[in-house]
């Protein structure tokens, strides 16, 4: 899994998963990003129709405002440099998550009016993973 891809299991896609998310999960700020996660252990009872069984470790997602961007060709260009993104640098997280035995939901709404360099969105993205690591330590403590 360290190779640098973004398998399709990967993808946070199942409407169910994400209203559980919006609805259970807790969020913090990355600027230029609001991220949104739930974690789950084996321990942990979330219904399994809710879909977070994966052969990944976490499961991602993006969100663009279209009050923010009412052209579709800018908010997929911070979409795919958000992915792009999160698919270079996921393995700063990846193997913390499989010793830890955490998977994790992560969705991403990016927050600013105006599209940001590469570099901003990729500082926004690696201190959300640091947090995201720092905070799946105390998972396993908690449950």
């Amino acid at each position: 899994m360290s190779n640098f891809t973004f398998n399709q299991h990967e993808k946070l896609k199942s409407k169910k998963l994400i209203e559980f998310l919006f609805k259970n999960g807790k969020s913090f700020n990355s600027f230029p990003y609001r991220v949104i996660y739930i974690p789950h252990t084996p321990s942990m009872n979330i219904p399994e129709s809710v879909g977070f069984v994966a052969n990944y470790p976490a499961k991602f997602g993006i969100s663009v405002s279209t009050k923010k961007f009412k052209r579709a060709v800018d908010r997929n260009k911070v979409k795919r440099l958000s992915r792009e993104i999160w698919r270079l640098h996921k393995h700063l997280l990846y193997p913390h998550l499989i010793t830890q035995q955490v998977n994790i939901a992560v969705f991403l709404i990016y927050t600013q009016s105006e599209i940001l360099t590469y570099n901003e969105l990729e500082k926004g993205v690696i201190a959300a993973i640091h947090k995201l690591k720092n905070i799946t330590e105390t998972v396993n403590i908690i449950v």
